[in-house]
């Protein structure tokens, strides 16, 4: 049997068959573009969910961290001076001098830094009293609630017969940055 093109019925029908195939090809090709698309997106999709298990175990476990450290870490804060404590450390050393009945003078506060967290405080103290008081007074300060350092001392005595002493301290407190 011989197929004929010369009906053109014939033509219509190798047309529309023609026309079916390509556009079979054509939807299929978008059908095969769009797995490999949602194929890479699902690949992208697991990396993430990989990423976000291991950082969940990292951040358990800093947490945990967190947790172990916890009365270091308040330690810690209550023996470094805080950035705006610097008023109240002065207030405290004026206080202890007035207790023991030396009269202080402040000289000269210097900040040097030691890391990006801290820094040391350096406050250069004069004090005038008796002997008995200057010593109790740096008693106290060596027993100051902050991490402390004293540099030096100096003691002297007026040439004459009182009891009048002169001292200064260098008092080094390490504060937060």
């Amino acid at each position: 049997m011989r197929t004929s093109f010369t009906y053109k019925s014939t033509h219509i029908i190798a047309i529309i068959g023609h026309s079916f195939f390509v556009g079979s090809a054509l939807l299929l090709w978008v059908f095969f573009t769009q797995v490999e698309q949602h194929k890479i997106h699902l690949r992208e999709l697991s990396e993430t969910y990989a990423r976000i298990e291991q950082n969940r175990d990292i951040f358990a476990s800093l947490v945990i961290r967190l947790d172990e450290t916890r009365s270091a870490r308040e330690s810690l804060q209550k023996h470094i001076l805080p950035q705006d404590g610097v008023i109240d450390f002065l207030t405290l050393i004026e206080n202890i001098g007035r207790e023991q009945q030396v009269v202080l003078k402040t000289n000269t506060i210097i900040v040097r830094p030691l890391n990006t967290t801290f820094e040391t405080m350096v406050v250069n103290i004069s004090a005038e009293g008796s002997y008995a008081s200057l010593t109790n007074t740096l008693k106290i300060f060596e027993h100051l609630p902050y991490q402390v350092s004293i540099r030096n001392v100096q003691f002297t005595n007026e040439e004459d017969e009182t009891d009048m002493w002169s001292s200064t301290y260098d008092i080094e407190v390490t504060q937060f940055n």
